[in-house]
């Protein structure tokens, strides 16, 4: 246990964005830097873990975006665990905050890795400079460092959403409607790793009772309302599906969605599973699943507002 928790900790401290710790150079290092103070050298783990960020956002041709972090802190007080009210920022604030996500298709111009250090490049009309957020690919990582040391059956739990097992073990998934519930189970085998992201931990809602939730569309600056809970199952890399729950809440078409898994799976050699859950109706609180045919025999106990199951791939 010790080990584990020495690891936990370093990986927490260098992906941390808000906090400074004696003698890291974290990403809240990274965001404070001016031009002059680049390049910097960081921890080869923190350096994997941008690459990996980098590699993904390219891959998922920039619905996943680790240069989010002005969006976040623009919405960050206004999302609650429970259904408050609040009102979106304004359009104009959402417009200068996009400016700072870098295209995909330029990431690796404004932010250069090399030999453990990190330089990140100025860009035009990028008032408040490029920013890092890695929160929605750090707890995957994290799993990914204490897998080589686990032994026999084991359960690896970070954040309650990025879930790692070897052996036979009954994981739940949180109802969208009541956060003491489960939607449904999974009863695991052999060695898995979960993913889930929500719209209803991190949200609150508009007058109209539209969900807005920390789950941000880098092009649109807003959350989407295209599902209420993503979750991803494979048995590649634990930040890979942690990274794609995020990628997936963004994206519309299934046929998309399918593409970019199939690029994926070849791209690290794995296979790659997934199971979407679309409001049916608000009103009656009815739920469909968009799934595989393996994910959905994994299933048990599933909730009663499921009243649809559609395979998507």
């Amino acid at each position: 246990m010790p080990l584990v928790n020495e690891r936990i900790k370093n990986i927490h401290e260098l992906a941390d964005g808000y906090h400074h710790f004696s003698g890291v150079n974290n990403i809240n290092t990274i965001n404070q830097c001016t031009s002059e103070q680049f390049p910097l050298q960081i921890d080869p783990s923190l350096f994997k873990l941008i690459q990996h960020s980098i590699d993904i956002t390219k891959l998922s041709k920039g619905y996943f975006n680790p240069t989010v972090e002005p969006l976040y802190r623009l919405w960050q007080d206004k999302f609650s665990p429970y259904p408050i009210e609040n009102t979106e920022p304004s359009e104009q604030a959402i417009k200068e905050a996009l400016s700072c996500v870098v295209n995909y298709q330029e990431i690796d111009d404004y932010i250069i890795l090399d030999n453990n250090t990190i330089t990140i490049k100025p860009m035009e009309n990028c008032t408040q400079g490029i920013k890092l957020n890695l929160g929605a690919i750090s707890k995957g990582y994290a799993a990914d460092v204490l897998l080589p040391i686990m032994e026999d059956d084991y359960l690896i739990d970070i954040g309650t959403s990025s879930i790692a097992t070897q052996g036979q073990w009954r994981v739940g998934f949180r109802s969208v409607y009541d956060p003491t519930k489960s939607l449904f189970t999974i009863n695991t085998k052999d060695k898995m790793i979960l993913s889930n992201s929500g719209d209803n931990t991190q949200f609150f809602l508009l007058d109209d009772g539209t969900i807005r939730c920390h789950i941000m569309n880098p092009y649109t600056g807003k959350s989407e309302n295209y599902y209420r809970n993503v979750s991803v199952l494979t048995n590649g890399p634990s930040w890979l599906a942690d990274a794609l729950t995020t990628t997936i809440f963004s994206i519309e078409n299934i046929e998309e969605v399918n593409e970019m898994i199939k690029t994926l799976e070849k791209t690290y050699d794995c296979e790659i599973h997934y199971c979407l859950v679309k409001e049916t109706s608000k009103e009656d609180k009815t739920l469909t699943l968009i799934t595989d045919k393996y994910f959905h025999s994994l299933l048990t106990d599933i909730d009663l507002h499921i009243t649809n199951i559609e395979y998507g791939r």
